[in-house]
């Protein structure tokens, strides 16, 4: 049965009439995906403060930052403008102690940035779920729903913001032990799933 709607999916989805009219009715929008977990200084994170298991050899041009450092984001913002993004999905990784505070002011700034700016970057959240713990889970989508789905520089589709989901072994696992609690805490908005 499921791969039966998923072979329907794809031959609509492949249909070039039904591209046409969707393409018409709105454009295409591009993004990237933003990371907000990133620490330079005495205490870094993500920036090779392990290097038994993590190894930066690619620095950033402008070499290593703080997601939530004001003019980073200014520079992030104006980067994206120049490259033509429309959107940038913020990524969150919802571990066993849920959501780093790292990561949740990383993302408030960006939110405050965009909205000051009157850039025209809309945002939206991607949840990358790590950890069975449905309380960290409910915590984190309600965080989200209740703090960032009023914000003017969400975007939005008819009306509801897109949440995203990272299709992980962890989070397939999840989905099918706690799936109508994952649709319940869903109901508000647009669940989109991506992976690698």
């Amino acid at each position: 049965h499921t791969a039966g709607q998923i072979i329907t999916f794809l031959e609509e989805i492949s249909d070039p009439i039904s591209c046409i009219q969707s393409s018409q009715t709105q454009p295409p929008l591009l993004g990237a995906y933003y990371y907000p977990w990133y620490r330079h200084g005495k205490r870094p994170r993500h920036w090779n403060e392990n290097q038994r298991c993590i190894s930066v050899h690619d620095w950033p041009v402008n070499g290593p930052y703080t997601s939530k450092d004001p003019e980073t984001i200014s520079r992030h913002l104006a980067e994206a403008s120049q490259a033509g993004l429309d959107l940038l999905i913020i990524n969150w990784q919802v571990g066993a102690n849920g959501l780093h505070k790292d990561d949740l002011n990383a993302t408030d700034a960006m939110f405050n940035a965009v909205e000051k700016s009157d850039s025209p970057i809309r945002l939206a959240i991607l949840v990358a779920i790590n950890t069975p713990d449905l309380e960290e889970v409910r915590k984190t989508l309600s965080l989200l729903t209740d703090h960032y789905s009023s914000r003017p520089s969400y975007l939005r589709i008819d009306h509801r913001i897109p949440v995203w989901f990272f299709l992980s072994n962890t989070f397939l696992e999840f989905f099918f032990h706690c799936f109508q609690e994952l649709e319940s805490l869903c109901k508000d908005v647009h669940p989109v799933a991506t992976g690698s």
